[in-house]
């Protein structure tokens, strides 16, 4: 697994802020947050724990592991609360563990996301809570858990839009047909769905003050065609089967499965349907999950093109986290009991030995060689002058993964190919008139900076380095790099 996918300039977005914020001490409001700001639990988890360990490479082994024992313990939850069969929990704590330890590792983009912050993934997690408490309220209507649900759809909405399209609607949409199949009026249904649409509005509502009404960019795409949608979908399950073809193939079956089960109960047409009784937990989290799915995939429809595999979380990781949903009468059986219990220790023992076998090597820091690299050119220069340098540019894809990761406390401004500014995911705090050097590369756009446009404005640097065959640093001494600034 590569560490390279954890401190990618998306990927340090939480790191970034806490530095800009805290440590920097930014204004808030200076900040071009994202349209997924991440407030909870992403951003809540992830300050607190860096504020006590100082390093960003520790912070995030913490909050990958703290992140991945929260989603499955509350699966484990909620696994119990549907079948009260403890082997429900086993075969919950089998099939994660297996996602953990073999698909993860090569396609962290989604099977690995529960590893990253600033995935989408804390939706996951504030959806399955979300699940829980709604089911524990059917079973025992108690204030604290209405109380809770609203928390869980006010932090939701206003941490990311997509909590809404895949679990606030779909968590109707299910009660709507429930309600349908029983033929009866169900308070505590129609509660619930109010409190999660005042919940959802009153996210939205905070969202917009703090964020979107403060120096954000986010912009609605208009409707696309549906026919390119398609394909684009097309094209990421080809590249999940092709990189997973085992786990992608077991996620189809189970939605097979789920149907057929959902169906059975349905054609049942049992009279004694008790409100919220365990048997009815399948029938409601089987259309729930159908039904994510479909405002996942419709959600492309209606606002994107571009598709990124981190966008389907939900249809592809709902049946990991569901996984026992399709298979609750099994796990009355004693012998099922002992044999996932077996399988359990199998799979533990399996994975410690294929470690120890290849002998992965853990690295107790990161830092790349690239940016080793930078910070010792700069070294260089500044151990041999009196104005030290410090502030620079570059694209996004290299600003501020190398200023997070760098040691010479270099301060890095995000800057388009044409020198024009950059304003995403980054505080307008960072930005200057002069600076005093430049990063650019030839891997492509997004880490690309006009050398001919750079010396065109500033002429020829007095000194510059290469790092690797890729990266070019050009030197011009403090607040002797001028830049594009009309506009601004």
């Amino acid at each position: 697994m590569s560490l390279r996918a954890f401190f990618n300039s998306d990927a340090v977005y939480l790191p970034s802020v806490f530095s800009d914020i805290f440590i920097s001490h930014h204004h808030f409001t200076s900040w071009f947050f994202t349209p997924a700001p991440y407030f909870f639990p992403d951003m809540f988890v992830f300050f607190g724990i860096n504020t006590f360990i100082h390093s960003v490479f520790y912070s995030i082994i913490i909050y990958a592991v703290f992140q991945s024992l929260l989603t499955l313990f509350i699966i484990s939850k909620i696994a119990y609360l549907v079948t009260k069969q403890k082997s429900s929990i086993l075969w919950t704590h089998i099939v994660f563990l297996l996602i953990l330890v073999y698909p993860a590792m090569k396609s962290l983009d989604l099977f690995g996301a529960s590893f990253k912050s600033a995935c989408h993934f804390g939706t996951i997690i504030n959806g399955l809570l979300l699940l829980l408490c709604i089911m524990k309220y059917c079973k025992k209507p108690l204030l604290k858990y209405l109380i809770v649900i609203f928390s869980l759809a006010i932090l939701g909405a206003a941490s990311d839009l997509l909590f809404i399209v895949q679990f606030i609607i779909p968590i109707i949409a299910a009660f709507i047909i429930f309600k349908m199949f029983k033929m009866k009026v169900n308070l505590h249904i129609f509660k619930i769905s109010l409190i999660l649409i005042a919940g959802s509005l009153m996210g939205c509502s905070a969202k917009y003050f703090f964020i979107l009404g403060n120096n954000s960019n986010y912009i609605l795409q208009s409707p696309k065609k549906i026919t390119l949608v398609f394909e684009g979908f097309l094209q990421k399950f080809k590249l999940i089967f092709l990189q997973n073809p085992i786990f992608a193939t077991l996620v189809l079956v189970f939605y097979v499965i789920l149907a057929v089960t959902v169906i059975h109960e349905r054609r049942k047409k049992a009279e004694n349907f008790i409100e919220c009784e365990e048997r009815n937990y399948v029938f409601f989290l089987g259309f729930f999950v159908f039904l994510s799915m479909l405002c996942t995939l419709g959600n492309f429809v209606i606002n994107h093109l571009f598709i990124t595999t981190r966008y389907l979380l939900p249809v592809f990781f709902l049946p990991i986290a569901l996984c026992w949903l399709p298979f609750t009468s099994i796990f009355k059986s004693l012998a099922i009991n002992r044999i996932l219990m077996t399988a359990l220790f199998l799979i533990l023992f399996l994975a410690m030995a294929e470690k120890l076998y290849f002998r992965t090597p853990y690295q107790y820091g990161y830092y790349p060689q690239q940016v080793f690299c930078i910070d010792s050119g700069i070294k260089e220069y500044n151990s041999h002058r009196q104005e030290k340098i410090e502030y620079g540019i570059s694209a996004y894809w290299l600003a501020k993964s190398t200023a997070i990761l760098s040691k010479e406390g270099i301060v890095i401004s995000q800057y388009e190919e044409n020198l024009k500014r950059r304003l995403w995911i980054t505080t307008s705090e960072n930005y200057r008139d002069r600076y005093d050097f430049a990063i650019t590369s030839n891997q492509g756009p997004g880490y690309m900076l006009d050398i001919n446009l750079i010396k065109h404005i500033n002429g020829e640097p007095i000194t510059s380095f290469e790092c690797g065959n890729d990266i070019t640093v050009l030197i011009y001494g403090k607040d002797r790099l001028r830049v594009v600034t009309e506009g601004y």
